[in-house]
């Protein structure tokens, strides 16, 4: 019996059996889908640069305490400090999350909110695709602006071209709409987070937060041209020990040091503990998928053996029965191979959106 002949009966075998051959291509396409789609999400998070213009010489700055483990944020005070003392950055800035209640536009909406200090948008590097970002002049005058995201603008402003100037309610306080950011852009970048800010504010300082010490704010800087991430380092953290020599809050047995760190380390760090639940979840679902295609083989076979025996007693030769057996294994694969790329495609299609923190209507660079 030729190849083409052997191809042909193959073929006919798994037609005569087509709820053996779909639950075969099934748990294929299931394991090799559920790979391809981990590891092309693993590289997206991992291995992309950042979706920001020379993102390598953008820095993470924070506290640690002595003796603790990790990082943390910094005080209100401490980042004036940072922003003021530090001569590393071309632009330095503070962040942190909130939630505000969104009226006068549609019905009244808690969203996820980041407020920056003037130094943040010049570091990133990204310009609003409408209108213009606010300044540290904005900020020092505790201005009520706001930037949206692409996401917002569609969503919320149904892509309104005149949205630039309009007039929003945050907590029932008046704030102008002054740009809207590209499409891609997405800033705290959060892999495996849902709570994609909507909104871009001032930091605007209130008194108590000037008042006492809460780590709840992050910074983001852009080095100067020939800035080394060490010297960085060595600067900040002699603005640490200003910090712990001036402030009396910190007199209490705590003593901090600065961490600069590049954002993209950040960021990987953020996503890491997903990472790992994701690939032990795949694993799983592999051996499972495995496991049952080894079993459903295994029953087919002894199903076989009748009829294989009466080949081979016919004058069938063993090559030939392996030969068919090949092409069997070959067609499943590539069929369950093809269908596994298939499904993979259309969970990236979702799974991008979620782990880069954008929806799907947004994908960033960087996934």
């Amino acid at each position: 019996m030729t190849v083409k002949q052997s191809f042909k009966f193959s073929l006919r075998l798994l037609r005569k059996s087509p709820g053996f051959t779909a639950t075969a291509v099934l748990m294929l396409a299931l394991g090799i889908g559920a790979v391809t789609s981990i590891f092309s999400i693993v590289e997206g998070v991992l291995l992309r640069p950042l979706p920001f213009p020379d993102s390598d010489h953008l820095v993470s700055l924070g506290n640690t305490i002595q003796g603790g483990n990790g990082g943390l944020g910094v005080s209100a005070l401490d980042a004036l400090a940072y922003t003021r003392e530090t001569h590393s950055f071309t632009s330095l800035g503070a962040y942190n999350r909130a939630d505000y209640e969104l009226s006068a536009v549609g019905s009244p909406a808690v969203i996820h909110v980041t407020r920056l200090t003037g130094g943040v948008f010049p570091a990133l590097g990204i310009a609003p695709i409408m209108g213009h970002v606010f300044t540290q002049q904005d900020d020092d005058q505790k201005n009520k602006v706001a930037v949206l995201s692409f996401a917002t603008w569609r969503r919320r402003f149904n892509g309104n071209p005149g949205v630039v100037g309009s007039k929003i309610l945050l907590n029932r306080e008046p704030y102008i709409v002054i740009g809207v950011m590209p499409r891609d852009f997405e800033f705290p970048l959060s892999p495996g987070r849902t709570n994609r800010s909507e909104l871009w504010i001032p930091m605007s300082y209130k008194p108590e937060e000037l008042s006492v010490v809460s780590w709840d704010c992050r910074m983001v800087g852009r080095l100067k041209a020939g800035v080394s991430l060490v010297q960085a380092q060595a600067d900040a953290e002699g603005v640490a020990q200003e910090i712990m020599r001036t402030s009396p809050l910190y007199k209490n047995g705590i003593h901090i040091n600065a961490e600069a760190r590049p954002l993209r380390q950040q960021v990987v760090a953020e996503g890491r503990s997903l990472i790992r639940m994701l690939f032990l979840a795949v694993i799983v679902v592999l051996l499972i998928a495995c496991f049952n295609l080894a079993g459903l083989m295994l029953i087919r076979a002894i199903h076989r053996q009748r009829e294989i025996a009466l080949r081979l007693a016919l004058g069938a030769g063993a090559f030939t029965l392996l030969v068919q057996s090949a092409i069997e294994g070959l067609f499943l694969s590539t069929a369950g191979g093809l269908l596994g790329l298939g499904l993979a495609a259309l969970a990236l299609r979702f799974g991008q959106g979620f782990f880069s923190g954008n929806d799907a209507a947004h994908r960033p660079h960087w996934t």
